[in-house]
């Protein structure tokens, strides 16, 4: 009995239980007449997601931590520049030669090859002393001619005579000096040629004791300008000694030309102490002019 009331009081609490459902129901259905869809999806209970606190990151406080600061570097003053007064070397003095002056200038002449020496004799010995022009020889109007290069050796047709010239290159400034020669045999003194600013002097120095009595000299430009060496046919070509000559003037670009020196001169060789001339000691000084011709 106590079996049969429980179950029929659970059967009423099963239909008190589903009268709710069946009301939800009743008022979902359509109307009759009315045309609607039936919504047979199953209710799908809401799943609620709980909320989980999201940590908050807290950040450190960054401290700025002063660098190092680079120590500048010292600056260098210069000091103010002062202008030190160097030395100034002396400038060698100028020689200026007046007109119409003869100076004096050591002759420099080339050292003679030795020949082959015999055995010490006393003529031998003998040999060694400088030579002095023969005693005999006291000239009057002797031919002098600068020391050079024979024209007969290099213009046989010109002359046959011991006559000498000059080759100059005047692209080199300064001062030569040239020995003058009388009849090819004594030394009588010197000329003295100068190139400088453009112009060329040419002045002579006769020795002591030596006179002179006619004075001559001309340039050419080469030798196959010289027609004659007679000085009375070249006199309208005579130069003055001791004038400056403009080079560019009176032969353009030409460098290269010949002196020609022919004085007269009277000496006595015995009084005067006068050197004697030998061309054989000269002739490699001699060899050495051929390239001052054009």
């Amino acid at each position: 009995m106590r079996k049969t009331a429980a179950m029929i009081t659970a059967a009423l609490l099963f239909l008190a239980a589903l009268a709710p459902v069946q009301a939800a129901n009743a008022q979902a259905l359509p109307l009759i007449g009315e045309a609607s869809a039936l919504n047979l999806e199953p209710v799908i209970p809401g799943i609620e997601i709980p909320k989980v606190p999201i940590p908050t990151l807290k950040l450190p406080v960054f401290t700025l931590i002063p660098l190092p600061t680079a120590t500048p570097k010292p600056t260098i003053k210069l000091p103010e520049f002062t202008l030190i007064p160097l030395p100034t070397a002396t400038p060698k003095p100028t020689i200026k030669i007046p007109e119409g002056t003869l100076i004096p200038v050591p002759i420099p002449l080339p050292e003679p090859e030795k020949p082959a020496e015999p055995a010490p004799t006393a003529t031998s010995q003998a040999t060694k002393k400088p030579q002095l022009a023969p005693k005999a020889q006291a000239q009057k109007g002797a031919e002098v001619t600068s020391f050079g290069l024979y024209f007969e050796e290099l213009r046989p047709k010109l002359t046959d005579t011991w006559y000498m010239f000059t080759p100059l290159d005047l692209t080199d400034q300064g001062m030569l000096t040239y020995p003058m020669v009388a009849n090819n045999a004594t030394i009588v003194g010197s000329v003295i040629i100068t190139v400088a600013g453009g112009q060329l002097t040419v002045t002579y120095q006769p020795a002591p004791g030596v006179t002179t009595t006619r004075e001559f000299f001309t340039l050419f430009p080469s030798l196959d300008a010289i027609q004659t060496l007679n000085v009375d046919l070249l006199a309208g070509q005579a130069r003055p000694f001791g004038q400056p000559i403009d080079i560019q003037q009176a032969f353009g670009e030409d460098r290269k030309v010949i002196l020609y020196l022919n004085n007269l001169a009277d000496y006595d060789a015995a009084k005067s102490g006068l050197a004697a001339f030998v061309p054989e000691q000269h002739r490699a000084f001699m060899q050495n002019l051929l390239p001052l011709l054009d």
